[in-house]
């Protein structure tokens, strides 16, 4: 009896699948529902979940950031930074107010040459330390600038930084113009950010990445180089750091 049974069984599974065949090869079932997905080898990534090839079916989220927003300053939005002036005395500091503004996306200007597949991002930054630290020693702050990737949390760079959009590398070229650098100006204008209008060191530059069309994710900023110093180059560490994402 458990014999006969088996033997239905068998009988039964193998209708079904010769139906299947045979709706396969009517075209009643999708290759995919006939022998299942063939998922493509770089998802999931940052901007797609697990994708087929074939039917484009997905499962699945694409991967997430380890970074956070709140990491990040919108633009015209003054930020203050308390910046060292000696790595062998952590305590003597001055401070600063950093802002980036002039945000803009495009292909190319007299500048920045354009190139298939990818467009400029580019924004100002502006950097002001101002003489009213009892230390008096604003000359004495040292500052940097860098690109990194919001998606991928490798070490940041100031020249090219390869990143990976759609499962596909790209690289992304950095040009960065000095605006303006002035040092012991006396400027009245710099009372609304808290300084009495004495001396104070002016710092403007744009950053402009060539990024593939539609990516967001490059960041540019600013740092501390000498409590980067300090903090053995360790950029997690870092309190006097200000990040602007280009999205």
């Amino acid at each position: 009896m458990k014999t006969k049974a088996l033997i239905l069984l068998l009988f039964a599974c193998l209708a079904v699948s010769l139906t299947a065949c045979g709706q396969a090869a009517a075209g009643k079932l999708s290759p995919c529902e006939a022998n299942g997905h063939k998922w493509l080898e770089n998802t999931p990534n940052y901007q797609q979940p697990k994708t087929c090839e074939i039917c484009g079916a997905t499962e699945g989220e694409p991967l997430e950031a380890e970074l956070k927003d709140d990491k990040y300053v919108k633009a015209d939005t003054v930020v203050d930074m308390k910046m060292m002036l000696d790595k062998e005395d952590p305590e003597k500091t001055n401070f600063a107010k950093v802002w980036f503004d002039n945000y803009k996306i495009f292909d190319s200007d007299e500048t920045h040459e354009a190139k298939d597949g990818y467009e400029w991002r580019s924004v100002d930054m502006h950097i002001a330390i101002g003489d009213d630290s009892k230390y008096d020693k604003w000359t004495d702050c040292n500052e940097a600038n860098f690109i990194g990737d919001y998606y991928q949390d490798d070490d940041v760079v100031n020249d090219k930084i390869t990143v990976n959009y759609y499962g596909k590398d790209y690289v992304c070229e950095h040009i960065l113009t000095v605006l303006n650098e002035q040092r012991g100006i006396d400027d009245p204008s710099y009372k609304k950010y808290g300084w009495s209008g004495k001396e104070i060191y002016i710092f403007e530059y744009n950053e402009a990445v060539l990024v593939p069309k539609g990516y967001d994710g490059i960041i540019v900023g600013f740092y501390d180089s000498t409590e980067f110093a300090l903090k053995n180059n360790d950029f997690d560490a870092l309190e006097g750091i200000v990040n602007f994402r280009l999205d």
